[in-house]
């Protein structure tokens, strides 16, 4: 479906239940939405941030930047459990269900899923509240829901139902640094997403995510010539990694930092380890 048919598709439901006729811009859009009373179920507010993490944050271990004997970050390690996913909410959608938007209620962005039994509630910005309208086939709201997810760090699940793919994946934004916050939604930081060790493959899903809901322009890869070589492990072959995984209409800047492991390896300790 085109960009303009699922536009069409939001402000038909929007329409159905504000009763109004007139063509919505974009911004009109969330406006509108923003202003529904009725219809909507109460907001729900849940923390989006993975007891792991947070017990991590939390921890009151102090380090010093002379002494790389005493870490903390393996009492939250764990080989049965992923602990880079966000706790997210699980929506049971109605009968006749066929698209769902998440809609930002600050930016106007709006991802369009296909909708299944259930819907699940991820990937959002912490105190940011989200309008999601569920649609049948002919673009009629059935139901709308109204989320807000708290939390320190915007952890980013692009496709755990298949256990393949990136894993990960944060927003840098939320962090304080000098003259204040920084903001979300700017840099993203993750795993590759590509590989010259297995075969996989993004797919549409995650790359929905991650040029959607996400807004990813450019993809910077820090994988040294080794890393990039392609299947055939040779650097300079036809095979190479030269375009963003996410397609050619995101840029691609290879920026090789080979050094990354040498730089974490504990190697004045009784131990060799890396984080």
């Amino acid at each position: 479906m085109a960009l303009t048919d699922k536009l069409t598709a939001i402000g038909n439901a929007i329409r159905s239940k504000t009763g109004k006729s007139a063509a919505l811009t974009l911004p009109e859009m969330v406006t509108e939405i923003g202003s529904i009373t009725g219809g909507f179920e109460n907001e729900v507010v849940f923390s989006a941030l993975n007891s792991s993490a947070q017990g991590y944050l939390n921890d009151s271990a102090n380090y010093s930047a002379n002494d790389y004997s005493t870490t903390v970050a393996t009492d939250y390690a764990s080989t049965t459990q992923r602990h880079d996913l966000p706790d997210t909410q699980t929506i049971t959608l109605p009968n006749g269900a066929a698209f769902v938007y998440l809609c930002d209620s600050v930016s106007g962005k709006a991802q369009r899923i296909q909708a299944g039994t259930t819907y699940t509630v991820k990937n959002l910005i912490p105190n940011r509240t989200y309008f999601i309208i569920v649609t049948d086939n002919s673009g009629n709201m059935l139901k709308a829901y109204r989320y807000k997810a708290t939390g320190a760090l915007r952890m980013i699940d692009a496709n755990a139902a298949t256990g393949l793919g990136t894993f990960n994946i944060r927003d840098i934004g939320g962090w304080q640094c000098d003259g204040g916050t920084l903001d979300y939604g700017k840099i993203f930081r993750g795993s590759q997403l590509n590989s010259i060790y297995t075969s996989t493959t993004l797919s549409d899903e995650e790359k929905a995510v991650f040029k959607g809901l996400l807004g990813i322009r450019v993809d910077i890869d820090l994988r040294n010539a080794n890393e990039t070589a392609g299947q055939d492990r040779t650097i300079g072959t036809d095979d190479d990694f030269t375009e963003s995984a996410l397609g050619a209409d995101v840029d691609y800047l290879h920026c090789p930092v080979s050094p990354y492991a040498t730089g974490v390896n504990l190697s004045n300790t009784t131990q060799t380890a890396y984080y």
